[in-house]
């Protein structure tokens, strides 16, 4: 049976904190207890009202999970099973996790009617939605694809600018606004800010024009390998003003390409993308 109202808190909490564990008692240890859902909300490092975000009903036939929730467990079911994430160092995982349990906490803020979009416009097909297994609510076992009825009139909805929404959501949580976030914070937010365009450098909606734009030249490369702390990861690379500042003359780069080699170079964000879109249930042009 599907579920006729959206999922309650406790089952909510109960149905994640069952799923990360797969990824092994580490996450949930002393010694990496940042991923203890809990007690980040606990001291204000993640919003207090993450696991009510996380209630949203998905109203576009890009999303057909029903829930938010069952979007976020669907994609910790694709990295756990289509991953070597055994492999990775736990910071690792832990980073790709949070920012699968935290890109999309700002669509309820841009949640907003689609202004000439309607579900009769989609009546070649039908959404589906998740079946209520054994283990609860989510993408996990599922025995059954129930088809909804039609929604003939009523109109999708959209959610622009969620990514950025989200960030600024995990920005003024208390401990982070006052400087003393974690420290998976700076990469989970550039993970989160980025996942949208991110499917212009893989998957279906791939962008051959950019992903030449994202090719970095030699140059570029030495200057950012040259300078100090980038070994943490893109989300700690120079700034773009501060490799064009480097440049020797006849050298150039664009702003904007920069933003896309950046980008193509994470593969924490290529592997949130890869997640993101299998971990959903699309539609007939998106698959």
């Amino acid at each position: 049976m599907t579920e006729k109202e959206a999922p309650g808190i406790d089952k909510i909490a109960s149905a994640l904190d069952a799923s990360v564990a797969r990824f092994g008692p580490d996450l949930f240890s002393r010694k990496y207890r940042d991923v203890d859902i809990m007690k980040m909300i606990s001291r204000k490092e993640l919003p207090e009202n993450l696991y009510e975000l996380l209630r949203l009903e998905l109203n576009t036939p890009h999303h057909g999970e029903k829930y938010l929730i069952n979007h976020v467990l669907m994609m910790l079911d694709v990295l756990h099973d289509c991953f070597n994430w055994a492999e990775w160092h736990i910071t690792k995982v832990r980073r790709i996790v949070l920012a699968i349990i935290l890109h999309d906490i700002g669509m309820s803020a841009t949640k907003k009617p689609h202004k000439s979009e309607t579900w009769a416009d989609f009546d070649d097909y039908v959404i589906g939605s998740l079946v209520a297994s054994t283990k609860g609510f989510s993408g996990r076992n599922i025995e059954d694809v129930i088809t909804e009825a039609m929604k003939n009139g009523e109109p999708t909805s959209t959610y622009f600018g969620h990514a950025e929404a989200g960030v600024k959501i995990l920005q003024e949580c208390p401990q982070n606004a006052y400087g003393y976030g974690p420290n998976w914070l700076r990469s989970v937010m550039y993970l989160i800010a980025n996942h949208m365009k991110a499917h212009q450098l893989w998957g279906y909606k791939k962008n051959e024009a950019i992903i030449a734009k994202a090719q970095m030249p030699d140059y570029v490369a030495k200057i950012i390998e040259a300078t100090p702390g980038t070994g943490l990861g893109p989300a700690y690379w120079p700034s773009w003003d501060d490799v064009s500042s480097q440049l020797a003359h006849g050298q150039s780069l664009s702003k904007k390409d920069y933003k896309w080699m950046v980008m193509y170079a994470c593969e924490e964000l290529e592997i949130l993308q890869y997640c993101d879109e299998h971990g959903a249930i699309r539609g007939p042009l998106e698959q």
